[in-house]
Order: C-alpha cells, then structure tokens, then sequence
C-alpha cells in the first residue's frame, strides 16, 4: 500500500491560533491547505504548504476554493476562520456589525464546511 502524506485543511491560516496550528502541522510532515482573505496575508513559506483564498462573504470565493481543491483527499480539517468587528472595550452592540459577524463565523463557514465534508478521508 502507498504511504500517503497525510494533508491538513486550515481555514484563517494566515495569523493566530490558524498560523501556529499550520506551522505545527508542518513541522509534523503534513501537507497544509491554508487559506486566508488574500494570499499575501499568509507569511508561510514552506514546500508542503498551499495557500487559497477564501473569504465567507463571497459565495464565489468559497466555489472557487472549493474547486482547488478537488480530487485532494482532507484529512483534517480545522475551521478556524472568523471575524470580530466589535471592539472589545465597548458593551454596546452594533447591529449591523453583528450581522455581518454572523455572516462570515456562522453561514458562511457552514456554506463552506458542507461543501467540503465529502472531501475528507
């Protein structure tokens, strides 16, 4: 039987808990998806990393990374990706910062997340 690299999936890869986990799963020996808003916003350089662009508002860029990653088996997936708008010092909420929130964090990583379970092994 081929020994196959194992390959990870990393949604918001380009900075915090994303970035540490892809290095981490780089330094394991694993091949790393990671995708981030723009591809310039991901400072990973490594041979066994892919970046793509994603973002949740855009039901055009989720196709599209979807369609990257066809006929790549996942084996992981970590759905990392996600905004906060609302700044942090202040208790009030901002409706329309609150939408948008939900947006990305929730329906779009849902919209995202059913489109690639059929791809994990």
């Amino acid at each position: 039987m081929k020994n196959i690299k194992k390959q990870a999936l990393i949604t918001g890869a380009s900075r915090g808990i994303g970035y540490g986990v892809a290095n981490c799963f780089l330094e394991q020996g694993l091949h790393v998806y990671g995708t981030a808003t723009t591809h310039g916003a991901c400072d990973i350089h490594d041979s066994n990393f892919e970046p793509i662009i994603l973002d949740f508002l855009k039901p055009e860029s989720i196709d599209n990374a979807i369609l990257l990653l066809k006929g790549k088996p996942i084996h992981f997936l970590i759905n990392n990706a996600a905004v906060l708008l609302e700044p942090w010092d202040d208790s009030s909420v901002n409706m329309k910062d609150l939408r948008l929130s939900f947006e990305v964090n929730l329906f779009g990583l849902i919209d995202f997340t059913e489109r690639i379970l059929a791809r994990l092994s």
